[in-house]
């Protein structure tokens, strides 16, 4: 078993192990991520072996389109409601840095959510354009990327349209499928993903590296 296994064991998908693995080697300062409350007592336990702080929200998330394998829409409730959701948390090596990137959330300051949690400031200026629409609809933001991007070839390194499958190396809605600060950071994901467990990278590779016809265009992930 690789150690990359074990944080899947851990923390449920790849791309949450993986946004976990580059916060402990300092690519990330803080990492949001969502979980049931089965999941969340192996996840506090790590947390609190390797020094980490993680920090809950005060309230859990129902998913709205259970039908789909993967939705980003849903409804914030209480945690006392007796329906089943996921609490997002919050992970850091630094406490107070947690507590910030909850206190964005709580306050839907999006923009400032997106920066603390590494993303590029022109992704976070993005995202904060097509909120108010795409909440109202689906809560994806599949549609603007691709009208911001105009070519039909990129690099496999902003596929983010295979999540489903678990496999993406950002774990932010690019602005443009082309966007260098990206593209850099996934490169970095994905050279730190080598390092410790080269097999599993050469999978990522091959699911990112796909031809993809969506939303009526054609696009080619090399």
């Amino acid at each position: 078993m690789t150690y990359l296994d074990k944080l899947l064991d851990i923390f449920a998908t790849k791309i949450k192990s993986l946004e976990i693995l580059m916060l402990q080697n300092e690519l990330k300062d803080v990492v949001r991520h969502g979980y049931y409350d089965n999941e969340l007592t192996k996840v506090a336990k790590y947390c609190k072996q390797n020094k980490l702080f993680l920090i809950k929200s005060p309230y859990k998330i129902i998913p709205v389109d259970t039908d789909k394998k993967f939705s980003n829409k849903g409804i914030s409730v209480k945690v006392e409601d007796p329906r089943e959701g996921f609490i997002f948390v919050y992970i850091s090596k630094d406490e107070l840095l947690a507590n910030k990137a909850s206190y964005f959330e709580i306050t839907q300051d999006h923009f400032n959510l997106g920066l603390i949690l590494g993303y590029p400031e022109c992704c976070c200026v993005f995202f904060q354009k097509n909120f108010f629409i795409r909440s109202k609809l689906d809560n994806d933001y599949e549609i603007p990327v691709l009208e911001n991007s105009k070519n039909n070839r990129y690099q496999f390194f902003t596929n983010i349209f295979v999540r489903q499958k678990d496999y993406c190396l950002i774990s932010h809605f690019p602005c443009k499928l082309d966007c260098e600060k990206s593209v850099k950071i996934a490169k970095n994901g994905f050279k730190l993903l080598k390092k410790f467990d080269e097999k599993r990278a050469c999978k990522f590779e091959h699911n990112l590296k796909i031809n993809l016809n969506k939303y009526n265009r054609s696009i080619v992930f090399f």
